[in-house]
């Protein structure tokens, strides 16, 4: 039983290295809560900054401004990225000014617990929990999807989309790229409210699942379940 016990206890140890002291944030998620994704400039852009710079280009082609050669490829890969960003209902902060000192934190809506990772604003760090009143959270995300080229003209529901496509325009669909006169033009994707759902913004920074259980504290459950499991229940002769 001793040598079972010992087996369990470093299995457990690694896994809680492998995480790096990181934020479990839903399940196979975990976020670098604190990290600076912006501070510094890099060859390679990380998640956040990839994200930011997309959001940034579709802004930039739905306002019709020059956004520089690309090829059918690139073009259809942004409208991609479009699609991803009208559905996204954690991107509020996508486009904010002064990103430098936006830190990582584990995010979601309402009570969907389906967690991601996103930089949001530094005066979010002093609390475990915070929250955003749904009002001013789908005013933030009117703003993006505005920005960005979607079409909101329909109210939005957070949780439950549908795509609405448009009739077939000189053999073109829904979302294709239309070329005429030397311009670049995008159809938006349209998604109309089926249902209105609560859906206030969570920000957190710490035990954002399993009941607010921290990982290394739900590690030292297991732990003490198998002990209680092997002294208890299984004879050793």
């Amino acid at each position: 039983m001793k040598l079972v016990l010992a087996v369990i206890f470093v299995f457990l140890t690694f896994s809680a290295a492998d995480v790096d002291g990181d934020v479990q944030c839903g399940n196979n998620k975990f976020c670098r809560v604190g990290f600076r994704p912006f501070k510094y400039s890099q060859k390679v852009r990380n998640d956040f900054q990839l994200l930011r710079v997309k959001a940034q280009e579709l802004e930039i082609l739905s306002t019709n401004r020059i956004l520089g050669i690309r090829s059918d490829a690139d073009l259809s890969t942004l409208i991609s990225w479009q699609s991803e960003l009208c559905r996204d209902d954690t991107v509020g902060f996508v486009l904010d000014k002064n990103v430098s000192e936006y830190r990582v934190s584990c995010v979601w809506t309402g009570s969907s617990q389906l967690g991601q990772c996103r930089a949001v604003p530094p005066k979010y760090m002093a609390e475990v929990y915070s929250f955003i009143e749904e009002d001013e959270w789908e005013e933030k995300l009117q703003k993006v999807r505005n920005a960005i080229g979607c079409d909101t003209s329909a109210a939005v529901n957070f949780q439950e989309f549908v795509e609405i496509k448009p009739p077939k325009t000189n053999g073109a669909h829904g979302a294709s790229i239309r070329k005429s006169g030397g311009k670049t033009n995008t159809t938006a994707i349209r998604y109309v409210k089926r249902h209105r759902t609560l859906s206030e913004f969570v920000i957190c920074n710490d035990r954002c699942v399993q009941g607010g259980i921290g990982y290394s504290a739900s590690l030292v459950i297991i732990l003490a379940l198998a002990i209680s499991f092997f002294k208890n229940c299984i004879q050793v002769e």
